[in-house]
C-alpha cells in the first residue's frame, strides 16, 4: 500500500476514505489513534493509504477533495514526490502503519507513552483554546466537503439533463450512459435511477428497469412518480398484484396525482373491468383533461368504452383527445376503430392514412389501414400494408396473420400457409388467441385448441380468448368431409362455435360488423342463432 494523503485532523482523513470508497477504491486510515489532543497542535497528522494498483486514481480524487476544502491538508503535508516515504528512514513506504519496522522520534514517543501520571493537566485556558481550534476545524472541514457535493450534484443533474434529451429522443443506450454517469457522480441521486430504469424499460430490459426503480424508491419513498413507473412496468410484465400496490400506494402518497390513477384504471382494463376501468380514467380527467397525460387518458377511456360498445361515448374521447392532439396519432386510430365498428369504413381508412402520415414509423398504423382495406377486399393495398408494418416491426403477429388471410383469398395458397406457420412461431404470450387461428387456418385443431386453452388460463376474462374458440370449431365444422357422419360432426362444432361465441358477446366481443362479413364465420351466419345473438344488447 502507499499513502497518498496526510490531513489535518481524522475527521478530514475519514471523509476522503469515504470519497473514495464511494469511487471503488479501498482505502485506510492510518495514525488516527495517535491523534490525542494534548495542546494546541497534534503530534501526528492522520494518512490515507491505498493499494498500488489504486495510487494513480486516488490521488486524482484526493487532489480534488483538497482544492475544495484545503484547510483539510496538514502544515508539512507530504508532496506527491514523497509522500511515498517512510518519515523514519525515507525510503518508500510499501506497508501500512503499524507493520513498519522503522519510526521516527515522535513514533517511537507515541507508541511507547508516558505513564498518565506524568502527563501535565492542562488549564482551564488550554482546554478553551483546544475547544476553539477543533471547532474551527471542523468548520473548515465540514464547509469543504459541503463544497465538494454540491459540485457532484451539480455534475450529475447536468448528466441527467444529457440523458432526458437522449431519452426523449429514443435514444436508450446514449440516454442510459448519461445516467450512469451521473450515478456515479452522486451515487444519491434518486433521479438518476428513476430515469435510467424509464430508458431500459424503453429498450426492453425489464430486469434492469424494475432494479432501478427499487432503487429510486429506496432514496426517495415520498416521490410518486417513481411508484407510478414501477406499477407500471409491473402491469406491462401482467404482475396485476404488484402492479396495484405500488398504484395504491402513489394514490396514499398524492390522492390528486393523476397518472397514478391512469395506472390504477389500466390494471382494471386488463383484468376485464371495464366498468371500473372508465371510472378510473374520469378520475384522472376529472384532475386535469388538458395536458399530456390528459390526452392518454382519453384515448384509453375511449377504448374501454368501445369494448362495452359505448360508440357514443369513444368517438367523443377521440374527439376530445385530438383536441389536445391535433395530430396525435393513438387518437386518430381509436377513431378508426370506432368507424369500423359503426360500419363507416371509408372515415376509418382516413383516419388510418392521417395517423400514417403524422407518424410513419406507427406500424399499428399500417395494420389496422390493412385489415381495412382486406374487408374491402382491395387485397393488393392490404398486402402493401402489411409489408410496411413487417419492415418496421417485423414480428408483428397481426400483420403476418393479415398478410396471410389476404394470401388465401386470392389464391397463394402455399404461401398462405408458409405466413400461416410463421405466426405459430411467434412467441408472444400476448398473442395467443392468434397463433390458435393460425394453427386452426393449417388444419391442425389440436394445436390450435392448446392454444386456446393456453390463452384462456392466461386471461380468463378476455373475449377474444373466447372468439378464437368460435374460430376454430367453425373452421373444422368444414373440414368432415371424410368422416363417417360429417353431418353430425358438422353440427357438434357449430353448436361449440355458438356457444364460445354467446361467452366472447357476454364478457365484452367487439366489433360486431367484421363478424357478419369474415368469411371464417360463413357456417355460422347460416344459422337463425347468429343474428339473434348478435341483437342481444
Amino acid at each position: 500500500m502507499k499513502q497518498v494523503y496526510s490531513a489535518r485532523d481524522p475527521l478530514s482523513a475519514n471523509m476522503l476514505k469515504a470519497l473514495l470508497n464511494d469511487r471503488g477504491i479501498r482505502a485506510e486510515v492510518q495514525g488516527e489513534q495517535l491523534f490525542p489532543l494534548q495542546g494546541e497542535i497534534p503530534l501526528v497528522s492522520p494518512t490515507v493509504w491505498v493499494a498500488d494498483e489504486d495510487v494513480e486514481s486516488a490521488r486524482t480524487v484526493a487532489a480534488e477533495f483538497g482544492r475544495q476544502s484545503p484547510v483539510t491538508a496538514a502544515p508539512g503535508a507530504a508532496t506527491e514526490e514523497d509522500a511515498r516515504a517512510c518519515p523514519a528512514c525515507h525510503e518508500e513506504a510499501a506497508e501500512p502503519l503499524g507493520q513498519r519496522s522503522c519510526y521516527t522520534p515522535m513514533e517511537q514517543e507515541e507508541r511507547h507513552p508516558p505513564p498518565p501520571a506524568l502527563a501535565q493537566p492542562l488549564t482551564l485556558a488550554q482546554k478553551a483554546k483546544r475547544a476553539l481550534v477543533v471547532s474551527v476545524v471542523l468548520v473548515a472541514v465540514l464547509g469543504g466537503y459541503s463544497a465538494y457535493r454540491d459540485h457532484a450534484r451539480r455534475e450529475a443533474r447536468r448528466h441527467v439533463a444529457f440523458g432526458v434529451s437522449h431519452y426523449n429522443q429514443g435514444a436508450w443506450d446514449a440516454a442510459i450512459a448519461a445516467f450512469t454517469k451521473a450515478i456515479e457522480t452522486d451515487a444519491g441521486n434518486a433521479e438518476a435511477y428513476a430515469w435510467r430504469g424509464c430508458a431500459f424499460h424503453g429498450k426492453g430490459d425489464y430486469p434492469a428497469a424494475l432494479s432501478d426503480y427499487d432503487h429510486a424508491v429506496q432514496l426517495d419513498p415520498k416521490d410518486v412518480s417513481y411508484y407510478v413507473s414501477r406499477a407500471n412496468l409491473h402491469l406491462l410484465q401482467e404482475d396485476r398484484d404488484a402492479a396495484t400496490r405500488d398504484a395504491d400506494l402513489a394514490l396514499r402518497l398524492d390522492p390528486s396525482c393523476s397518472s397514478a390513477h391512469l395506472t390504477r384504471a389500466a390494471i382494471c382494463e386488463q383484468a376485464g373491468d371495464f366498468g371500473a376501468a372508465i371510472e378510473g380514467y374520469t378520475h384522472a380527467l376529472a384532475i386535469d383533461d388538458q395536458s399530456p397525460e390528459a390526452y392518454d387518458a382519453y384515448v384509453r377511456r375511449g377504448y374501454a368504452h368501445l369494448s362495452q360498445a359505448h360508440f357514443d361515448s369513444a368517438l367523443s374521447d377521440a374527439e376530445a383527445a385530438l383536441g389536445i392532439s391535433p395530430t396525435g396519432t393513438e387518437a386518430c386510430l381509436l377513431r378508426a376503430c370506432v368507424r369500423t365498428d359503426l360500419g363507416e369504413l371509408a372515415l376509418a381508412l382516413a383516419d388510418c392514412t392521417r395517423a400514417i402520415r403524422a407518424d410513419r414509423r406507427m406500424a399499428e398504423a399500417y395494420i389496422r389501414r390493412a385489415w381495412l382495406f382486406g374487408e374491402q377486399r382491395e387485397f393488393t393495398k392490404a398486402l402493401a400494408d402489411c409489408d410496411a408494418a413487417l419492415r418496421i416491426t417485423p414480428d408483428a403477429v397481426e400483420a403476418r396473420l393479415c398478410r396471410a388471410r389476404c394470401l388465401a383469398q386470392t389464391g397463394e395458397l402455399e404461401e398462405a400457409r408458409a405466413e400461416f406457420k410463421r405466426v405459430t412461431e411467434i412467441r408472444d404470450d400476448a398473442d395467443y388467441w392468434l397463433r390458435a387461428y393460425a394453427w386452426a387456418r393449417l388444419g391442425d385443431f389440436e394445436r390450435a385448441l392448446r392454444e386456446g386453452q393456453a390463452g384462456q388460463k392466461r386471461w380468463p376474462g378476455n373475449p377474444w380468448v373466447c372468439y378464437s374458440f368460435t374460430l376454430i370449431y367453425s373452421l373444422r365444422s368444414q373440414s368432415h368431409g371424410d368422416e363417417p357422419e360429417p353431418a353430425k360432426a358438422r353440427q357438434a362444432d357449430l353448436d361449440l362455435a355458438f356457444k364460445h361465441l354467446e361467452e366472447a358477446v357476454r364478457k365484452g366481443l367487439r366489433p360486431y360488423a367484421p363478424l357478419r362479413t369474415s368469411p371464417d364465420l360463413e357456417p355460422l351466419r347460416a344459422d337463425p342463432r347468429f343474428e339473434r345473438l348478435l341483437a342481444k344488447p
